[in-house]
């Protein structure tokens, strides 16, 4: 009822054709050469080439990696802005790095 058809391959040199070297393969040889010129002509002459490209490419991380030290910077400003938001700390801050003093106090300078 059911006939099982065997798969012959003939490997022969005679019936294997690629399309490189069918009949009809004028067009695709022209096609492929065209493409190609066409890839190359787009990756290294164009405007928009692969060195622009990677050259944006590396802009872009250095330009995100400064924005990143930026906003750790950011952070900490706002860190310190938090803490001088005391007068306690404000006047300690005063005291060590601008040597203020308050009324009657004496101000004693100690080098080493």
């Amino acid at each position: 009822m059911f006939k099982t058809l065997a798969k012959t391959e003939d490997k022969s040199p005679q019936k294997r054709k690629f399309w490189w070297n069918s009949d009809h393969g004028s067009f695709s040889k022209y096609a492929v050469v065209a493409l190609a010129i066409a890839v190359l002509f787009m990756l290294f002459v164009s405007r928009n080439n692969i060195f622009r490209y990677l050259r944006a490419r590396h802009t872009i991380a250095e330009q995100n990696a400064e924005m990143k030290d930026l906003r750790d910077k950011n952070a900490a400003l706002e860190e310190q802005l938090d803490k001088f938001s005391s007068t306690e700390e404000k006047e300690r801050y005063a005291r060590e790095h601008f040597r203020f003093t308050a009324p009657g106090e004496d101000l004693y300078i100690i080098e080493d």
